[in-house]
Order: C-alpha cells, then structure tokens, then sequence
C-alpha cells in the first residue's frame, strides 16, 4: 500500500500513520510504502488537533493521498463571505451580536475540522 501526503498549505504539518499501532510520520509531498495484508488496521491523523480515522482498504497494492478537504474549506469561505455581507447589512462594527457570529462561525469550523479536515482519497 502506497500513502501520500500532499498539504500545499502548510508546510510544517505532519501526517502520522499507524499500522496495527506502529507509527510512521510524514512531511509534506513525501509517500510512504507499507506492506499490510488483509485484516491489518491502517489509520491516519493530521496535526495535533484532528481526530484518527482509519483507512478502509479493499486491496493490499492500493494507493492513498491525504489531502485537505477542500469541499469543507469551500463551505466555510462561503459561510464567512455571507458572515461579512452581514455585517456590511447591518452597519454595526461594535455589536455584541457580530462577535458572538464570528466566534460561532470560527469553533463550528474547528469542530467540523477536526473530524473531516482531511481525507484519504484512493488514487486511481
């Protein structure tokens, strides 16, 4: 099995895999090569603030990037755009209710970030 690890944004954040609890770390635009066989638990986590999830692999030559989410990232541009168009509506710079937005907007992020910030995609 081949793992990539490809982060364009930070170039500093390792990836960690675990296969059956012996751990390997990856930089940036590097690939591991392991050898699993069936019934192995192959897991993964990125950063110190992300949850580990496993890997659901169907073949032992099978190949993995992990990559951002950027449907995930998208989405929260989108809700930080609407956010700002907001406050533009409301003409108010200095109102509790903006910052209880903003504060709201920016943990809901860290949250969902947490479990699904970053995926490993099969590569075909």
């Amino acid at each position: 099995m081949k793992i990539y690890y490809n982060n364009a944004m930070s170039k500093k954040m390792t990836a960690n895999v675990w296969v059956n609890d012996k751990q390997y770390s990856l930089a940036t635009n590097d690939h591991l090569e392991l050898n699993v066989k069936r019934g192995d638990k192959v897991q993964y986590k990125v950063g110190k603030f992300s949850a580990k999830r496993s890997i659901d692999f169907q073949s032992t030559g099978a190949s993995f990037s992990i990559e951002p989410d950027k449907k995930l990232q998208g989405i929260y541009i989108a809700i930080m755009l609407a956010v700002l168009l907001l406050l533009w509506y409301m003409k108010s710079e200095n109102s509790p209710l903006v910052y209880i937005i903003l504060i709201v907007a920016i943990a809901g992020y860290e949250a969902v970030n947490y479990f699904r910030g970053y995926m490993a995609r099969p590569m075909h």
